[in-house]
């Protein structure tokens, strides 16, 4: 465990946000309307070098990609990284990554799906605050609220409070905790590698897309077993396109809250369907089913 909670310096209109592509391919016209938006509302662009690589699903090699990735944080021009998409490759380079130096030159790094395994492995090497949010090839595709609450998280230091309104409370309960989380398959298969972080004392935030009911279950079952859920105070529940039915799917995770005596939220607004609000991971938080909100206990940004 690192010794204190590092988080990174506010982004302010003017300064550089560089787009990487960790983990999948990524074709130039899916950046473009990321790019000219950004652009337009005075922020500076700029591109790793191997974000429109192509090496078959992965946006170059494991090196170039990383490289990549160390040079957004080492770069003193640039002061915010957005991955450019998910898909897969993530996991490959963690094993290369230097966290001297992402702890030396802590940055906001946004990301979610495949993006989650660097994600939890950042808070989980560097002691990092993280931010699970939309990422460059679907900021503006999907609800224009993404965006805008984007790039409020990563320019105001303020604590955050999300809303639960319209949200099912499946086990309601009031509880504190460290926010951890993302996509469960990455969560997964994280499991006994040194990049997962403890969830001990968590509020748990997942997601995922594509999984029907059997895998969501098989991934529960090995989250229960390797005992990673042992100390969670809070599941909520994401979006799970393509997963079923909503019903199938919270009665799988009541099963497991009910076991473990958690309070469990469905249907936050964050994963691949149209709302993808970003939020801060590493931050202690306070849930509140009574009042509907999930309230953070303090800055996720540097205030000095």
């Amino acid at each position: 465990m690192m010794p204190h909670l590092l988080k990174p310096p506010p982004l302010n209109t003017g300064d550089t946000i560089a787009i990487i592509s960790p983990a999948g391919t990524v074709e130039p016209s899916q950046l473009q309307e990321a790019i000219n938006k950004l652009e337009a509302l005075g922020y500076r662009v700029v591109l790793g070098n191997s974000v429109y690589n192509n090496k078959g699903y992965l946006a170059g090699t494991d090196r170039e990609r990383l490289d990549d990735l160390h040079w957004a944080f080492e770069s003193g021009e640039v002061n915010g990284i957005i991955c450019a998409r998910g898909g897969y490759g993530s996991t490959r380079i963690l094993d290369g990554l230097d966290s001297s130096l992402v702890r030396n030159n802590p940055k906001i790094l946004v990301g979610y799906s495949d993006i989650t395994a660097l994600l939890l492995a950042m808070n989980r090497l560097c002691g990092m605050v993280v931010f699970h949010g939309p990422m460059a090839s679907d900021l503006y595709n999907k609800d224009e609220g993404n965006a805008e609450w984007l790039l409020r998280v990563m320019g105001d230091p303020a604590p955050l409070s999300l809303e639960l309104k319209g949200c099912p409370i499946l086990r309601p309960g009031r509880v504190r905790g460290k926010v951890l989380g993302g996509n469960l398959s990455l969560i997964c298969h994280l499991i006994g590698t040194p990049f997962m972080p403890s969830f001990e004392e968590a509020i748990l935030v997942v997601e995922d897309r594509g999984e029907v009911p059997y895998r969501i279950d098989r991934m529960l079952t090995h989250l229960l077993q390797s005992r990673s859920l042992d100390g969670v105070k809070a599941i909520l529940m994401g979006d799970f396109s393509g997963c079923g039915s909503r019903e199938e799917i919270e009665a799988l995770f009541l099963e497991v809250a009910r076991r473990l005596d958690l309070v469990l939220v469905s249907g936050i607004p964050v994963g691949h369907g149209p709302r993808n609000m970003t939020f801060p991971m590493g931050i202690e938080a306070e849930l509140d089913t009574n009042e509907g909100v999930l309230r953070f206990m303090e800055p996720h940004l540097s205030v000095d």
